[in-house]
């Protein structure tokens, strides 16, 4: 994407089933996190992610969503991105 950003948006978009022109339109506004970003969200002691998930759950069990909470933090997992060299 950095580039060659309209190519790669014209293979992406066939995917999607869009034009190269749609898939960077649908873009617009999103971050789509760097390396340590994700790992700041699914590692460490307290991921990002585990607390945010535990709010959205408590709401999902509440609303009868979900029968019971589970262990977020068994869901995460952040090897395959640690394991690659930086």
């Amino acid at each position: 994407m950095k580039r060659d950003p309209k190519d790669a948006a014209r293979r992406m978009g066939i995917r999607q089933q869009i034009s190269g022109d749609e898939f960077l339109k649908a873009l617009q506004g999103l971050h789509v996190p760097s390396r340590a970003e994700n790992m700041k969200m699914l590692g460490g002691t307290a991921p990002e992610l585990a607390v945010t998930g535990h709010r959205l759950m408590a709401l999902m069990v509440e609303a009868k969503l979900l029968r019971t909470g589970l262990q977020i933090e068994g869901l995460l997992a952040p090897g395959p991105l640690s394991d690659l060299p930086q």
